[in-house]
Formats: structure tokens, C-alpha cells, sequence
């Protein structure tokens, strides 16, 4: 589970490596993991809710290789908007006309993105997001950090060897969380993928993402008070300004384990879609 990928073109041709699972007439899900995240860091989410929702996902543009053993294409865009389009491509790959779209750390803003540039989503559950809000909210050493690395990194190909040197020392990979790192090492796994990630995920930390708050459609946002990876002020000015918001900051849970799906957080999710469900029938 979930099986072999579906590869499905985006709006400019980039092949993108696609999951799905769950019945075919089912509400549809689209899970936006993390940039540059491995599908497998999706599985829980994709299991948990796939019994009464038709569930996709996809992977990073340019990140993966090809199965035929061509290695990585061409990475032919790497802004927050054309990741945006990813999933609208993705939608359109399965024949999805519109879904709820769950979005997790970066990925919640890659989801506000395709929002704003379509109705197709129809609600937004955004989890731990990782957000540019300029000065309307704090971010953590960590974010600060992973900007200045993802910056030099996204400089050119030299600066991210000289980067991945660094990154490949054992006190780096000692931190990672062991059931999980196979997973988040991959996007520093060689130089090319990490000057790639820094294009990309680069371009999801320093985008400014006041301007797709206008008008979104209903959504759940939810952080932790103990999130120091990104800071759960980010996710509190996110539902201050949404149109149609709810805020649940819970007491517990780093930032990872909202990869976790947790009977908790899957508990909210369902109950959220479940009212988005409601409603939609409401209204036809």
C-alpha cells in the first residue's frame, strides 16, 4: 500500500509520480506532503482516510526518478504557484473534478496556492503549516535556519555540494527521527537534489502567502503549542484571516507527528470532512 505509482504530467509537461487510493465515486482527498518527502511519509494519512474517501497524493516536481531508469528530468519551474498547479494536474491525472485538500507543514502552502488560483478546492485542512507571513508572525530558529540552507543551496550546484558535505557529517543524521529518516534524508541525499530542494522548498519558505488568504474556501487549521519546528503562530495568523477558519491548537504533538496520523488528529480530519460533506449537500 499504496502500490505502484501513476505518473501524471503537470500543466508543463514535468512527469509527477502519483498515488491513489480508496473508492473511485468516494469525496475525494488530496494529501500535499512536505517538499521534497517520499510518498511513503503519506502512507498513514492515505490509509486512514481512504476507507470513505478517494485519497491522492503525489511527490515533489524534479525529486524523483523516473522507474525506467532515466533519473531525474528536467526541473522545468519551481515556484510556489507551479507547485500549486502540481495539484490541480494531480486532480485532473485521476479525474477528480473537485476535493478537499490536506496540507502539511509546506505543504499547507502549496495548498493555499491552489486554492486561490482554483474552486476545484473545495475545502483546506492545513496541519503544522509552514508559512511566509512577513511580519504578521514569528518563525522559529528552525525556519530561519532552513531558510538561509535552502538560499545557499538554491545559489547554484557548487554551493549545494558544499552544503551536502556538511549535511552528510553523523551529528546531522543523529538528529533525525530513526522510524521516519529514510524519508526526510532524501532530499539531502546527493548535491543535485539538494540545490533542486533548494529551488523548490526554497521558494515555499520565502513566499509570501498573506495574498491567498483572501479567498479560500472553508478550512481547518491545526498546529501544536509544542510544534518548535514551524511556529504555531504562523498557523494562528493563517486562520485569523481566512474567510472561513477554524483554529485547533492542540496541548500535544511536535511537528512530525502530524505525519503520524494519530487516532486524534484523524478524529478531526473526519469530523471536519464530514461537516464539509454535510454541507456540500446542503447546498445542492
Amino acid at each position: 500500500f499504496p502500490g505502484r505509482p501513476v505518473v501524471v504530467p503537470a500543466h508543463d509537461g514535468t512527469p509527477l509520480r502519483c498515488w491513489a487510493a480508496g473508492p473511485e465515486g468516494a469525496p475525494a482527498v488530496a494529501v500535499v506532503s512536505a517538499c521534497g518527502m517520499p510518498s511513503g511519509l503519506s502512507v498513514r494519512w492515505m490509509a486512514a482516510l481512504s476507507s470513505t474517501h478517494r485519497v491522492v497524493t503525489w511527490e515533489s516536481r524534479g525529486l524523483f526518478a523516473a522507474e525506467d531508469g532515466s533519473g531525474l528530468g528536467e526541473l522545468k519551474g519551481h515556484g510556489l504557484d507551479v507547485q500549486g498547479d502540481d495539484l490541480l494536474a494531480v486532480l485532473d491525472g485521476f479525474g477528480i473534478r473537485g476535493a478537499h485538500a490536506m496540507g502539511l507543514c509546506g505543504g499547507a502552502a502549496i495548498a493555499l496556492s491552489a486554492a486561490a488560483r482554483s474552486d476545484r478546492i473545495t475545502s483546506l485542512s492545513l496541519w503544522h503549516g509552514d508559512y511566509e507571513l512577513g511580519g504578521g508572525a514569528p518563525k522559529t530558529a528552525h525556519q530561519r535556519d532552513m531558510e538561509s540552507l535552502l538560499a545557499m543551496a538554491a545559489r547554484g550546484r557548487r554551493q549545494a555540494a558544499g552544503m551536502h558535505r556538511l549535511m552528510s557529517r553523523p551529528p546531522t543524521l543523529e538528529v533525525l527521527r530513526p522510524d521516519i529518516a529514510h524519508y526526510l534524508i532524501h532530499p539531502y541525499a546527493t548535491p543535485e537534489l539538494l540545490y533542486r530542494y533548494g529551488l523548490l522548498n526554497g521558494a515555499i519558505m520565502s513566499t509570501d502567502c498573506r495574498p491567498l488568504l483572501a479567498t479560500a474556501p472553508p478550512a481547518l487549521v491545526v498546529t501544536s503549542a509544542k510544534d518548535s519546528t514551524a511556529h504555531p503562530a504562523g498557523s494562528a495568523y493563517v486562520a485569523a484571516h481566512l474567510p472561513r477558519a477554524e483554529l485547533r491548537t492542540l496541548p500535544e504533538g511536535d511537528h512530525l507527528t502530524a505525519f503520524d496520523a494519530g487516532s486524534e488528529l484523524v478524529g478531526l480530519a473526519r469530523r471536519f470532512l464530514c461537516d464539509m460533506t454535510t454541507e456540500d449537500r446542503k447546498g445542492t
